[in-house]
């Protein structure tokens, strides 16, 4: 649970998308994520850190093959 919670508190700053998302992202993906991430929480998508972690991890995984959330 503490891991996750760094990971999220770290997000927007880059590096640990690639903790998140359990495989390396190139400029583009990690660009695409933040932007969603930004999205989600003006949207108010985002209600707890643990949902927005699945949130984030369901909607990046989806992307990466290729398939939109």
């Amino acid at each position: 649970m503490l891991r996750l919670e760094k990971v999220a508190r770290n997000i927007n700053k880059g590096p640990s998308l690639e903790l998140l998302v359990g495989c390396p992202l190139d400029y583009h993906k990690k660009n695409m994520v933040n932007k969603q991430w930004n999205t989600m929480e003006r949207s108010g998508m985002i209600f707890s850190k643990n949902q927005s972690i699945w949130m984030m991890n369901m909607s990046i995984r989806g992307h990466l093959q290729g398939k939109s959330p």
